[in-house]
């Protein structure tokens, strides 16, 4: 199309000189008088050959794109490993073949898989003005093109190009859906696998040691219990009780990490009043020990959240404070920045510096095994408020201890108020893109 722009420009050149050289001279055969006809023949014949090019001019301008065309059809055979790669090869050949200002190609939701001559979030060109559009329909999208300055229509040529590209160019984006769901369903198997092996490996691990006690506890009990007085018996009882316990909550606590990583928790935010939540867990969690735990959030705070997963961070990271680290244990949190940020700070010696690192890891305790506890508390809180958009991240606390921060997003709308639905126009809710102006070719 430039090329074809060109020779006019030339043609309307020549034909102009020549004008001006028949006007020079009143002989009919003197160098202006032959000068002026040549130009003239010229001109003729730039015209024609830019206007209605012979066939061979044709190939010889268009072999170039056609080769181009060529290698991006080879492309698409080969398999690409997504739907923008497909774009990427094909659309910057068709618009040379073709002469487009610009392209693009969507899925069948109407998301853009793709785009050539569009500035980043564009929906066509700028200073489109009264040039052509066409939309293609293609197999799994469409393509719309927009015709450039020099070419600002397209010939029957042209469009039968464009729809046999297209229809190729919409087989190969079938093709990388196709292999992305068989990826994604291969990834989720070997996914579900090793989650069931950890699980597996995790549980006998960690069961071990409670099922010894309580078993060998219980075989006391049976066979010697009543060679024991009644405080050797009461003993057992107690420490049998304490290590069924212990084991409940570690069998709650695996049960927590196998449906996190399969990502098969629920979050459901509804409002609530942070404090009277917040005061429930303590009182649960510290049980004889709450006076140990001080809640300093404002009565009138409310924010939404998912009540499960608060109990399951708040749960143990007070668990955790009081476990590791040394009384008052405080509560604080805060609402700003479209963020509800909980804190809970200890006034312990805090974190070794070099075990932060892995303080989020499952299974490590820092060294403190005697303590007790599993070592899955905080890897749990983590993966609750990562699953709640959020996060869970420590600092040291000051002068000493350390201090646990959750951070859980609040979205609003403009007026703001908590999240509400909106329905989108119908137009949006059905291509998901505004309508542009086209003609339509089926």
């Amino acid at each position: 199309a430039r090329r074809r722009m060109r020779i006019l420009a030339f043609a309307a050149a020549l034909l102009t000189i020549a004008l001006f050289a028949a006007a020079a001279t009143s002989q009919s055969y003197s160098v202006l008088a032959l000068v002026s006809s040549a130009l003239g023949i010229a001109s003729a014949l730039a015209f024609l050959v830019a206007l209605a090019p012979p066939a061979v001019v044709r190939m010889i301008w268009r072999r170039p794109a056609q080769e181009r065309v060529q290698d991006a059809v080879r492309d698409l055979i080969t398999l690409s490993r997504s739907q923008a790669e497909v774009a990427t090869r094909v659309l910057g050949p068709m618009a040379d073949i073709v002469g487009a200002r610009a392209l693009c190609i969507r899925n069948n939701e109407g998301d853009l898989v793709g785009s050539y001559g569009l500035g980043e979030g564009e929906l066509e060109p700028a200073q489109a003005g009264d040039a052509q559009q066409f939309e293609v329909d293609i197999p799994s999208g469409s393509l719309t093109v927009w015709a450039s300055p020099y070419a600002p229509f397209f010939g029957r040529e042209e469009l039968r190009l464009l729809e046999t590209v297209g229809a190729l160019t919409g087989l190969a984006l079938d093709r990388v859906r196709l292999f992305q769901q068989e990826h994604e369903a291969r990834l989720a198997l070997e996914r579900a696998d090793e989650i069931k092996t950890n699980f597996i490996s995790l549980a006998s691990h960690e069961l071990r040691t409670p099922v010894t006690t309580i078993l060998g506890l219980a075989t006391t009990l049976n066979r010697r219990g009543d060679d024991l007085d009644d405080r050797q018996r009461r003993e057992l009882r107690e420490t049998l009780e304490r290590q069924a316990d212990r084991m409940a909550k570690l069998v709650e606590q695996l049960l927590d990490l196998s449906r996190l990583d399969a990502d098969a928790i629920s979050i459901a935010p509804e409002r609530i009043n942070l404090r009277d939540r917040i005061e429930e867990i303590v009182a649960s969690v510290a049980a004889e020990r709450s006076d140990e735990v001080q809640v300093r959030i404002d009565p009138d705070l409310e924010a939404p959240a998912d009540p499960g997963a608060l109990d399951r961070i708040v749960g143990n990271l007070v668990a955790n404070a009081l476990r590791y680290g040394m009384p008052p244990v405080n509560v604080d949190a805060v609402q700003h920045d479209r963020h509800l940020r909980v804190f809970v700070e200890d006034h312990g010696d805090g974190v070794a510096p070099q075990f932060v690192p892995q303080l989020f890891e499952r299974f490590t305790r820092g060294g403190r095994e005697r303590v007790g506890g599993s070592g899955l508390g905080l890897a749990i809180a983590r993966s609750y408020a990562r699953a709640h958009d959020g996060d869970l991240v420590y600092e040291d606390a000051e002068p000493h201890g350390a201090r646990f921060q959750l951070v859980l997003p609040v979205k609003k709308n403009g007026n703001g108020d908590p999240d509400v639905d909106v329905e989108p126009p119908p137009e949006v809710e059905a291509h998901g893109w505004r309508l542009l102006r086209r003609q339509r070719v089926q």
